[in-house]
C-alpha cells in the first residue's frame, strides 16, 4: 500500500514525530527546511558536553535477543508477532492499535539502543499483548500474546 507524502505527514502531525523544525543553510532558500523526530537528533556542536544516557549493556542486550531467539523458534510465536501487522490485509488495524509493535521492532530498538534498562522491554512484550487482546479479543492469538510475554518475563528475571 502506497501512501503519498501528504498522508504521512498528516500521521504524525502533533506526534513525538517530526517535531523539531531544521532549516539548513544552503543558500538555497527554497527546500532548506525539514523536521526531524527529537529522539533522532544528536547535537553535534555541544556533544562532548551532554551526558551518556543510560542504556542496556551489551551482556542485558546479548541476553534479552537470546530469549527473543527462544521465542522466536516457536512457530505461533514467530508467524503472529515477529513482523508488524500487515495493514494491507488487516485496514482496521491503525484505527484499532494507537502504537503497533513486533518482536522485529524490539530487535531493532534493542540493537539501536533505544532501551535503558530490562523493564522498557518488558513494557514492550506487554504492549504486543495487550493489542493483541484489544484487536483479537478473546482468541488463540491473545493466549499465544500471554504465554509468550509470561515466558519473556520468566527469562527477563534472570537477567
Amino acid at each position: 500500500m502506497n501512501v503519498s507524502e501528504d498522508e504521512s505527514e498528516y500521521h504524525f502531525q502533533h506526534s513525538g514525530y517530526d517535531a523539531l523544525r531544521i532549516a539548513w543553510q544552503t543558500g538555497n532558500e527554497e527546500g532548506n527546511e525539514s523536521f526531524l523526530c527529537a529522539w533522532e537528533a544528536i547535537p553535534m556542536e555541544y556533544s562532548s558536553q551532554f551526558p551518556s544516557y543510560p542504556t542496556l549493556s551489551e551482556g542485558e542486550k546479548d541476553a534479552i535477543i537470546s530469549s527473543l531467539d527462544e521465542l522466536e523458534e516457536e512457530d505461533e510465536f514467530k508467524s503472529w508477532f515477529s513482523l508488524p501487522v500487515n495493514t494491507s490485509q488487516y485496514s482496521d488495524y491503525p484505527n484499532m492499535i494507537e502504537v503497533p509493535m513486533s518482536l522485529s521492532f524490539i530487535r531493532r530498538r534493542i540493537e539501536e539502543g533505544y532501551y535503558s534498562n530490562k523493564l522498557s522491554v518488558a513494557a514492550d512484550m506487554k504492549l504486543i499483548m495487550v493489542n493483541s487482546a484489544k484487536y483479537n479479543g478473546a482468541s488463540e492469538i491473545t493466549d499465544s500474546a500471554r504465554d509468550m510475554y509470561s515466558r519473556f518475563m520468566e527469562s527477563c528475571e534472570q537477567i
